[in-house]
């Protein structure tokens, strides 16, 4: 798609990105509520400064490597 209209904007359903993302913290231990990024992640679905808060926090930590490569590859907006 980018390839063809390279200036339109991608907009991902937010059910799969939620998903994706849970799948991907849960493969780094980060699990459960009162979680940071879970708290993050649940939050992220009510505004795109929700998801902006969580792709920054996910990209700042080196330790989350499933995250933050989902985050870097996986999560195009």
């Amino acid at each position: 798609m980018r390839r063809t209209w390279p200036t339109v904007p991608i907009h991902l359903c937010e059910h799969r990105l939620y998903s994706n993302a849970k799948k991907h913290l849960r493969k780094d231990g980060q699990e459960g509520w009162g979680n940071t990024y879970r708290t993050l992640l649940a939050a992220a679905g009510q505004s795109p400064e929700g998801w902006a808060a969580f792709r920054i926090a996910v990209s700042a930590e080196p330790t989350l490597a499933e995250p933050s490569a989902w985050v870097r590859h996986g999560m195009r907006t």
